[in-house]
């Protein structure tokens, strides 16, 4: 497998993970991903969105890198974990 099919498969994880703690929980889970600038962010509201209100940033990255994506998937599953454990 080469470098872009690793980062395909890790982002894919990660907007999965983000919208199982959406759909699963009163918290939202934002994914981001900025084509012209090759990045990402993941925001978390840990008790859902609203307007006016910061979100938790769990990463703002420039580059879009496999070990970028492992350390936000560490968070995610961290706070998968909070949560509620297996959603």
């Amino acid at each position: 497998m080469n470098e872009k099919n690793r980062i395909e498969r890790k982002m894919a994880e990660v907007l999965g993970l983000c919208y199982e703690i959406s759909v699963n929980s009163e918290a939202d889970c934002f994914f981001t991903y900025s084509p012209h600038v090759n990045g990402f962010d993941v925001v978390f509201h840990e008790r859902g969105w609203k307007e006016d209100h910061d979100g938790e940033w769990l990463a703002m990255c420039k580059e879009l890198t496999c070990d970028n994506l492992i350390a936000v998937l560490d968070k995610l599953y961290e706070l998968k974990v909070d949560l509620g454990g297996e959603m």
